[in-house]
């Protein structure tokens, strides 16, 4: 009997051990896509133009409270740099610090990066500027501004009878 009951818990032990685990549903795909998409060059081209016509870099490019660039300000770097390369320009660094110190260390850490990935930076320049006004703008006019974006408010008629405009007389549906 004992020899049974370990024989049947070996065999299940090993049929359902054994099993290779399912593949995730919502794992994302490995490797390089086989082509890309078709806008993809659109969109590159796109973001390039505004590349082009800002040229800029933020405080939201380096860590809080220091002069070290995040990732997302390397690649940014990294982007104007091509773009640089090609069409030449100077990078403008947009911030609203009081600290001069810091917007110093920032501004040389702007330049030794772009040194680093191999920008002419005796050709090329940072300029320091404030950021704009829109940057600037409270929480409570953004959302107002994004609460009434895209909405249509046509212009009531407060006079009396008439045709109300539209369409000229003898056009319309059924016309004459």
């Amino acid at each position: 009997m004992m020899r049974t009951c370990a024989g049947l818990s070996l065999a299940l032990f090993v049929l359902t051990g054994c099993e290779s685990p399912q593949s995730r549903l919502n794992a994302p795909p490995h490797g390089e896509q086989a082509e890309s998409p078709d806008l993809q060059g659109t969109y590159v081209y796109m973001s390039d133009n505004a590349l082009l016509e800002s040229m800029s870099i933020a405080d939201y490019h380096f860590l809080p409270n220091r002069s070290i660039l995040n990732t997302m300000g390397k690649q940014r770097l990294n982007r104007l740099a091509s773009l640089i390369e090609e069409y030449g320009g100077e990078v403008r660094y947009n911030s609203n610090l009081d600290d001069d110190e810091l917007i110093n260390q920032r501004t040389q850490a702007i330049i030794a990066y772009m040194g680093e990935i191999g920008v002419d930076t005796k050709k090329s320049t940072v300029t320091r500027e404030p950021a704009s006004e829109v940057t600037n703008k409270s929480s409570e006019e953004a959302i107002l501004i994004k609460v009434s974006e895209g909405t249509y408010r046509p212009r009531r008629n407060s006079g009396g009878g008439g045709s109300g405009g539209g369409a000229p007389p003898g056009v319309g549906i059924g016309g004459n």
